[in-house]
């Protein structure tokens, strides 16, 4: 089977019996929120796919991610960045969440952050690993990232995947999809 993941290109899913995805979330705000997370089945799906659009009230936020409320150090990631001004890579270890972006989205009607990504975690006594892309839009002009990383709690099974804004809240309007890779 092939997937269209939005933002990701296509990427075929195979299996000898079935691979599926399974809407596990897919929420609109309709007012401002600081934090949204969505409940889900991290033993029966051991691959989830997100994506989200958000709009911030502040021109200092940018979406971070945090797995099962997990506000340890258990967050390493590599992240690399591509705009008309800079390309460049970072590495963050030791990290209390996931981050997506470099520099802050604006807040203007076209400004904002798109991004998906995979997160996969096949077994409560594995590290989670993630993938992430990510386009800003601020003052016009877009700016690409593209995070790896990978979440070291190896206590569990991914149960919830929490999204809030480095700063602010994110504004009505703004959007959530979770789904879950059935295998």
């Amino acid at each position: 089977a092939t997937i269209m993941l939005g933002l990701i290109s296509e990427v075929p899913i195979s299996n000898k019996l079935t691979s599926q995805l399974i809407v596990l979330a897919d929420s609109t705000l309709s007012a401002a929120a600081s934090t949204i997370t969505f409940d889900v089945e991290g033993v029966r799906y051991p691959m989830l796919w997100f994506k989200a659009y958000t709009f911030q009230d502040t021109s200092s936020g940018r979406a971070y991610i945090r797995l099962n409320a997990d506000t340890g150090s258990n967050y390493n990631f590599t992240m690399s960045r591509w705009d008309n001004t800079i390309t460049g890579t970072s590495r963050s270890t030791s990290q209390t969440f996931m981050d997506t972006a470099y520099t802050d989205a604006g807040t203007g009607s076209d400004e904002g952050q798109a991004l998906d990504g995979i997160i996969a975690k096949p077994a409560a006594a594995s590290r989670g690993t993630m993938y992430l892309r990510s386009t800003l839009f601020k003052g016009g002009e877009p700016a690409i990232y593209r995070s790896s990383g990978e979440w070291t709690n190896t206590a569990n099974h991914i149960t919830k995947v929490t999204f809030y804004p480095s700063a602010g809240n994110f504004d009505a309007g703004s959007y959530f999809q979770i789904y879950g890779v059935e295998v």
